[in-house]
């Protein structure tokens, strides 16, 4: 693959995503969280802004406000963000894995909604796997696409890379990390 330099750079950007998700996804859970409510409510912001026909520094305002607005409340409801989060990297996944469009959307749409109700229950096992798993498979595919002959090779050996990539990332996260409640424990004394 040759790379000039601007597609270099957002190479180099992808991968290191890709493995920090894929090695420290649950540490970082709260800051992956907030920049995804904040892409969400930035594009949204971009489409009331577009549908109203706003001025471009007005739209870009409102967009940067919602995004703002979403992230203070991820950090309300905590259990929303994670939910958020895990349903859009499974729909996000399932789209790069399967190949036919109208397919990997709506597999990946159903696949979302049973991973983040799942979150919700288990969250540290749910985010540690969604995303170790999905920044491994992305971070194998752009490592493969690095090496000379990748755009003719096998379609088998970026999924081997990512596979064994997320496997690590699953046991590094598992090793390095506790189960941090969301929610309080309450005790006899606060009773």
């Amino acid at each position: 693959m040759e790379l000039d330099g601007l597609s270099g750079i957002m190479l180099a950007f992808g991968i290191i995503f890709a493995l920090v998700n894929c090695f420290l996804g649950y540490r970082l859970q709260r800051v992956w969280i907030a920049a995804t409510c904040f892409v969400i409510g930035f594009i949204v912001g971009g489409v009331i802004s577009s549908h109203f026909a706003l001025h471009m520094a007005l739209g870009v305002l409102l967009s940067m406000a919602i995004g703002v607005l979403l992230v203070l409340v991820s950090f309300k409801l905590y259990l929303a963000g994670v939910f958020v989060f895990t349903s859009g990297l499974t729909l996000l996944l399932c789209r790069m894995l399967i190949e036919t469009t109208w397919l990997g959307w709506t597999v990946g749409a159903l696949a979302g909604l049973l991973i983040g109700i799942a979150s919700v229950k288990a969250t540290r096992v749910v985010m540690i796997l969604v995303s170790a798993v999905s920044g491994g498979l992305n971070a194998g595919q752009m490592l493969i696409s690095l090496m000379p002959g990748a755009a003719t090779g096998s379609a088998w050996m970026p999924l081997l890379v990512g596979v064994l990539l997320a496997l690590s990332g699953v046991a590094f996260q598992f090793a390095t990390t506790k189960d941090r409640p969301h929610v309080p424990k309450v005790t006899a004394e606060d009773k």
